[in-house]
């Protein structure tokens, strides 16, 4: 997949098109396999942090602040594996790594100190950075923004 870049002229208008290559390569769908399974959006990515997605499922920061107020475990687990469905191949790759990241959590052993939180996060990040023009493509939502700074995009929507 080619970036897209635009050249104004001198009046601010859109004067060219240019192809600008990408240094993450595009990722095609295997054989039977829808092209949105491996296509993650940054708006995506968004909903899986915050919430707010059609599932009404919390995103992480939403997740731990429950949890840390409720002790709910069942809950933060339900709602990790249900964002994990989300993100191509997340459950069987990343949905191992968050359950080993909140194994020592409980009712009496809460996450105060963000340590469990903050290991979620990473490994979300991680696997998009491992994974992006290999197993997944992470792009740009129309009239969005990368809140993952560190995972740069390979393509737009």
């Amino acid at each position: 997949m080619r970036k897209r870049a635009f050249v104004p002229n001198m009046e601010g208008r859109i004067l060219e098109e240019r192809a600008v290559p990408s240094t993450i390569p595009y990722v095609i769908a295997p054989a039977g396999v829808p092209q949105g399974y491996v296509n993650f959006t940054t708006h995506r990515a968004s909903q899986v942090l915050h919430g707010g997605s059609a599932k009404s499922v919390d995103g992480i920061y939403r997740a731990f602040t429950n949890f840390n107020h409720s002790g709910d475990i069942t809950r933060l687990q339900n709602t990790l594996y249900k964002l994990s469905t989300s993100i191509p191949y997340g459950v069987q790759s990343l949905l191992p790594s968050w359950q080993s990241d909140i194994a020592g959590l409980s009712v009496h052993v809460r996450d105060t100190n963000g340590a469990a939180e903050n290991a979620v996060l990473t490994d979300f990040v991680n696997y998009l950075k491992d994974n992006e023009g290999v197993t997944l493509n992470y792009l740009l939502s129309r009239g969005g923004h990368n809140e993952l700074g560190g995972v740069p995009v390979n393509g737009h929507v």
